[in-house]
């Protein structure tokens, strides 16, 4: 209340002002007076500002939605909603449109499992003739592998292509909500530099291979001088640690086992829930080429400043598709000429993630196998010859 009786708004607290205060703030400041090294500064400074203030509204419309669910009665049934009705678009001569939609969803999702984040092609996937050497080549041999039979022949059908893209949405949509949300805490020590775009490029930048400027060249990325890429790192590239960094590993575990599966994973304590999930339902026993690769690229954007997972960051700039195609051709490539260090990467991964399983590439481990079977086989036989009762 004022000298005069009027009563009076208090002063805002300067410590506790929004980022959209500074935002103001520093438009003011845009006067023609000022040079123009300091006008781009200050431009920055507001793009800056204006990421924090979108990040708080993306965390606040994430808490209310959080509360909605939780305010939703328990026990009460659900109506499940289905995102597209691609079977509806089917010719009537079609048998089963919406089974063959289903099972053309899961292969979308299965696709973004073990083979790519995203088509190097989407358009020209669909389009090109199966005997036609393309730079898709194999992904589209994938995809014919992972097609139902009588999904095959409808390949270039609209709704076929739809009800696949779809199951790949999904797949991306969920390794993403996972890897931020509830894996997150289990895969790094401190979750706090992952609040924000800005706070993510100020802690990680050189982690993720950022270059900065030069007299000689613009800031960019370096796809393979990521040190986050390995378990260790000197610097420069290294082909006998590349793809080992521990952070791959977790994240991979986190996807097919549970958020959970990420802690001991080194320790061989890694948690396998008894409910279902990836690594049930789809069998995997052993590692992919194609999730090495994922699991390399997911690496880089989690702790990158980009708020989406698609195929180029949304504020890095960087290509994840062409990240993947570069990694996942160099494992390939260094396997066919039997290099030893992709040999060995195989084997690093199987002996973490799957140390007990008879398709594992890890020889220390089968040799353990070898090991137990035979000792198995001198139980076997101390039990055969073991004397027989003698009657008197």
């Amino acid at each position: 209340m004022s000298v005069d009786g009027s009563s009076t708004s208090p002063e805002p607290d300067a410590n506790n002002r929004g980022p959209l205060a500074d935002i103001l703030n520093l438009t003011q400041q845009l006067t023609p007076s000022k040079s123009p090294g300091r006008v781009r500064q200050i431009r920055l400074d507001i793009q800056a500002w204006a990421n924090e203030a979108d990040e708080d509204l993306s965390a606040k419309n994430r808490h209310i939605t959080d509360l909605e669910h939780q305010a939703i009665p328990q026990g009460r049934p659900c109506k499940r909603r289905r995102r597209f009705d691609r079977a509806k678009d089917a010719d009537e001569s079609v048998p089963n449109p919406v089974t063959l939609e289903e099972w053309t969803r899961k292969s979308g999702r299965r696709f973004v499992l073990d083979e790519a984040l995203f088509f190097r092609d989407p358009v020209a996937i669909w389009e090109v003739e199966e005997d036609v050497t393309f730079d898709v080549e194999r992904q589209l041999r994938y995809l014919l592998a992972m097609l139902p039979s009588d999904t095959r022949p409808l390949r270039k059908e609209c709704w076929i292509m739809g009800a696949f893209l779809d199951g790949m949405d999904n797949q991306q949509s969920f390794f993403s909500h996972r890897l931020q949300g509830p894996s997150l805490p289990n895969i790094v020590e401190d979750t706090k530099p992952f609040t924000t775009s800005r706070s993510r490029f100020d802690a990680f930048a050189g982690l993720i291979g950022h270059q900065p400027a030069n007299d000689s060249s613009e800031a960019f990325y370096s796809p393979f001088k990521a040190e986050i890429l390995y378990d260790v790192y000197n610097g420069s590239l290294d082909v006998d640690h590349i793809f080992k960094g521990p952070v791959l590993l977790k994240i991979h575990a986190s996807l097919i086992r549970g958020p959970n599966s990420a802690r001991g994973l080194f320790e061989g304590r890694s948690k396998r829930p008894q409910a279902k999930c990836i690594e049930k339902i789809y069998h995997i026993t052993c590692t992919s080429l194609g999730a090495i690769a994922n699991a390399a690229a997911l690496a880089i954007w989690l702790y990158s400043p980009d708020t989406q997972l698609v195929e180029c960051g949304d504020e890095t700039g960087i290509d994840y598709q062409k990240c993947y195609v570069q990694y996942v051709t160099q494992i390939r490539k260094g396997l066919r000429q039997e290099k030893e260090w992709a040999t060995n990467l195989l084997k690093h991964w199987d002996s973490i993630l799957f140390p007990h399983s008879e398709d594992t590439l890890a020889p220390s481990l089968a040799a353990n196998a070898e090991a137990e079977e035979d000792e198995i086989n001198e139980a076997q036989d101390a039990f055969e010859n073991a004397p027989t009762t003698s009657v008197d």
